[in-house]
């Protein structure tokens, strides 16, 4: 005779708390990945932006224009100062604290701060120096931004700054925000 009960199980001979199972009557069968129902593409997203779009917390929050960092932006609401971001270079220029901010990991990460009565190159060749150092520090072009901006009073401690992994080319951007270079790789 066989038995598919266990070496507890058997005879009753044990205090084994198990109960006898046989697995040749596919109980324990696994479900096949393949026989599982898939949402189509997209599905999924279409219901989460649905949601989030219905989220109370969500309809009241911030939206920053494209000239403002949203960060930087933050930081100062939270500690009730006051942020002044410019839609222009020209508009940065005019104000005696105005200063020119590269950022990548889209504006999350400061490569270089200038004073924007210093900066002498246009604005492409701003685009072109964040590229240049955003190839060195991160490596998403896209992420590359340029801002504006009014420094609050005795922030900037210098002319130019330049974030630390960067130092060892500093002479090269400030002679690329002067005009008289046109790449790092100079």
């Amino acid at each position: 005779m066989v038995s598919f009960l266990g070496p507890c199980a058997q005879g009753a001979l044990s205090s084994c708390d198990l109960t006898p199972r046989p697995t040749t009557t596919g109980e324990k069968r696994r479900t096949s990945v393949n026989s599982l129902v898939r949402p189509r593409v997209g599905a999924n997203v279409i219901r989460l932006n649905q949601t989030m779009a219905r989220h109370p917390r969500l309809e009241n929050a911030p939206i920053h224009p494209d000239h403002e960092n949203p960060v930087r932006s933050m930081v100062a609401a939270a500690e009730g100062e006051k942020y002044i971001a410019y839609r222009t270079f020209a508009e940065a220029k005019a104000d005696p604290n105005g200063i020119v901010v590269i950022d990548g990991d889209d504006g999350a990460m400061s490569y270089v701060v200038a004073r924007a009565n210093l900066v002498r190159c246009d604005e492409v060749q701003l685009q072109r120096l964040g590229a240049e150092l955003d190839a060195l520090m991160w490596t998403s072009p896209e992420g590359i931004r340029i801002y504006f901006e009014s420094a609050p009073e005795g922030a900037l401690s210098s002319d130019v700054w330049v974030h630390q992994e960067l130092e060892s080319r500093e002479a090269a951007i400030r002679n690329i925000l002067l005009g008289k270079q046109t790449s790092i790789h100079q």
